[in-house]
């Protein structure tokens, strides 16, 4: 069979931002996770985040980073 989808993605980066209290549903369970810009990347290169639009995100977020550098990454 033929698979589709016609689900559209919304994906930002953003940084300087500030933690706030979270709003879920009472079924729904967040976890955040804070980690280096670079390390994530790192972590596309390993397989340690393998699903597809995180690791499209994260690439076309660094490759613009390379080429912009807008400030200094942190560590």
């Amino acid at each position: 069979g033929i698979g589709y989808s016609d689900e559209v993605i919304h994906i930002y980066v953003a940084w300087n931002l500030e933690s706030v209290p979270q709003q879920v549903d009472e079924d729904e369970f967040v976890t955040r996770h804070r980690i280096p810009f670079s390390e994530a990347v790192d972590m596309v290169h390993t397989g340690e985040i393998n699903d597809g639009k995180t690791v499209i995100c994260l690439l076309r977020a660094w490759e613009w980073w390379k080429q912009n550098e807008p400030f200094e990454l942190g560590k």
